[in-house]
């Protein structure tokens, strides 16, 4: 069975190729294809779809090459077992996910990596941690999940004068809010799952490398830790990828709505966020990423109506006009008005006519064959109208002691016969009963 020729043409959508094997007609041209990442031969090693979102996230994060993985973690997890070896130092921000945490630890106790963690607001905590076996800074653009911001310019250079790898995730901020290659970083994972696919129908990651030759390092041990993705969830991520702009626009302005109402409610007595005055490192994220924000943080403030550019030289365009300070939300602005939309209930009047006394009630659909399911052993009642009851007489009023009489044509006359009637629904007589 082969692929029908095309005629010249082209598909407008990325095809999805869900094959494990590729054939060759030359036996040499297949060896070659095993060993280089530029080739298909076998899944593990690479695929066209697979390649397709590769190429997608490098040209949107500005790297030379990407590398998929089945999962966020996996990124992670095949980036530091390529850099990291037995007796090797990193620092690391303290502020930081969950799942990296648990991996730093479990390299620590299993290969004896020794792990730095610094407080993330001076760069010359990394200068004060360096030890002759460091050999990577692991940072976050916006912590996961307090939204931290790191002065990725400065702490990178610091580790670059020290000839470190600075390795940072960039998925809370997506490449539509920061582009950390451009800022010093030598490689950027995701977490695909999240803003990247955008669906929550996929689980996914990918690490994106300023230098073609450390990710040939990685794609060659992603070779034998099997961590390679699948070709159907980088085809949904791709699906998400087209729309990925607006829907961080819209994360933008919904962060920035919720941080304002959350600045004047009594049950949030502080916020964290980019637009926070209490936030560090402000002023940079101002100057550099406009647009960076960690959506998914319920107390985070962003600027959502500034629009990102493609520009190489940063996040977004740091000449973006930003709004005034006083039509743009921050932590002291007061909160919303009831009607806004975000409004939980309970904490704010509604207008809603849904939420008060004449709220309509669902309609209970009505089952077929009068509630009656067939199999059931039960007569079933035919569909249509029901017929009309018959009508029964009414009782006879004898004196007591007094004997029933025998009615025409009726057996017991205690009741009146009924009053039957023509099929057009005119009363008729009955019958007389025969002499």
């Amino acid at each position: 069975m082969g692929i029908p020729d095309l005629g010249g043409a082209r598909p407008l959508n990325t095809p999805l190729y869900q094959t494990a094997n590729f054939g060759y007609d030359n036996p040499e041209d297949l060896a070659e294809a095993i060993n280089n990442p530029a080739s298909f031969a076998y899944l593990r090693n690479s695929n066209p779809t697979v390649r397709a979102l590769e190429d997608a996230v490098s040209a949107l994060e500005g790297a030379a090459a990407s590398l998929a993985t089945s999962s966020g973690m996996g990124a992670i997890h095949t980036v530091l077992h390529t850099l990291l070896g037995s007796g090797d130092h990193i620092i690391v921000q303290k502020h930081l996910y969950g799942g990296t945490f648990a991996l730093l630890r479990d390299l620590s106790a299993r290969y004896g990596v020794d792990v730095t963690y610094i407080d993330g607001r001076d760069a010359a905590e990394v200068t004060e941690a360096l030890r002759p076996t460091t050999k990577v800074l692991y940072l976050e653009t916006l912590s996961n999940p307090t939204a931290q911001v790191t002065d990725l310019p400065a702490f990178f250079a610091a580790g670059r004068a020290a000839g470190l790898t600075g390795v940072v995730d960039n998925t809370f901020a997506s490449p539509i809010g920061c582009r950390p290659i451009s800022l010093g970083a030598d490689v950027v994972v995701h977490s695909s799952t999240k803003f990247l696919s955008g669906h929550g129908d996929v689980l996914g990651g990918i690490a994106s490398f300023a230098d073609a030759a450390l990710h040939r390092r990685v794609w060659s041990h992603s070779l034998e830790t099997g961590t390679i993705a699948d070709p159907f969830a980088a085809w949904l991520t791709l699906r998400g990828l087209a729309t990925l702009g607006l829907r961080m626009r819209r994360h933008h302005e919904n962060a920035d709505g919720l941080a304002t109402f959350l600045s004047g409610h009594p049950g949030s007595p502080r916020s964290t966020g980019p637009d926070c005055p209490t936030t560090p490192a402000t002023s940079w994220r101002g100057a550099c990423c406009p647009t960076a924000t960690a959506a998914s943080s319920p107390s985070t403030s962003t600027a959502g109506a500034r629009r990102p550019s493609s520009s190489p030289g940063g996040c977004a365009s740091p000449t973006a006009p930003s709004p005034s300070a006083a039509s743009r939300p921050s932590c002291s602005s007061p909160p919303p008005p009831p009607t806004a939309r975000w409004t939980p209930r309970g904490c704010a009047p509604s207008a809603s006519r849904r939420d008060g006394p004449h709220r309509r009630r669902p309609r209970t659909p009505r089952r077929p064959h009068g509630g009656l399911r067939p199999g059931t052993g039960l007569t079933l009642r035919p569909q249509g109208p029901a017929p009309a009851p018959a009508r029964t007489g009414t009782p006879i009023r004898r004196a007591p002691g007094q004997a029933p009489a025998a009615g025409p044509g009726h057996a017991d006359p205690t009741t009146a016969p009924p009053r039957p009637r023509t099929r057009e629904g005119a009363p008729r007589t009955c019958p007389t009963a025969p002499p």
